[in-house]
């Protein structure tokens, strides 16, 4: 069985393309990217159920996102049901993440599921995904108070990170959030 111990988060599917269950998908790491191809397993979420899927082919779409035909999906009514979900792979299976990504070898996707706190201890909120829908990355925080918050994917804003407790200080400019 699949446990989300087991996954890192690496994209997430953003649209179908075409007629033939071909999908857009975008991808958190040009590592990541270099890796998916033909028989590559992503794994989906389908219904609280990590589900792995096998890459058919692939294609460039962009600089940030491929064109991927998943094995047994046929038809963009097929494909349309995985719009919006978020993609992971076996970490195991990831390359290592190089120090341009992030100064401690983790990629953001990893992040999620840490509590965030800014420079003087005090709570920011919970990292709960990556928004990557504009050119520059986000952090997506749900704040104690149930209130969204982005904070951009730059390691100039990350002060601290805490592996074994799941914490990560940020040092965010006054009005930033």
């Amino acid at each position: 069985m699949i446990t989300s111990a087991s996954l890192t988060l690496v994209g997430k599917i953003n649209k179908t393309h075409g007629v033939g269950g071909e999908m857009s998908v975008s991808f958190y790491s040009d590592a990541v990217m270099d890796i998916v191809d033909a028989g590559a397993c992503l794994i989906l979420d389908i219904d609280g159920i990590y589900t792995p899927f096998f890459v058919g082919a692939a294609r460039p779409r962009s600089s940030e996102a491929l064109l991927l035909k998943l094995d047994l999906i046929d038809s963009q009514e097929a494909a349309a049901q995985y719009v919006g979900k978020n993609v992971y792979m076996l970490t195991g299976e990831l390359p290592e993440a190089e120090e341009e990504d992030d100064e401690d070898g983790l990629y953001a996707g990893q992040l999620i599921g840490y509590q965030a706190v800014d420079i003087d201890g005090k709570q920011i909120g919970e990292i709960v995904d990556i928004d990557d829908a504009t050119e520059n990355v986000l952090f997506v925080l749900t704040t104690p108070e149930g209130e969204t918050v982005y904070i951009p994917v730059a390691d100039e804003f990350i002060d601290e990170l805490d592996q074994d407790n799941k914490v990560i200080t940020f040092d965010l400019p006054e009005g930033l959030i």
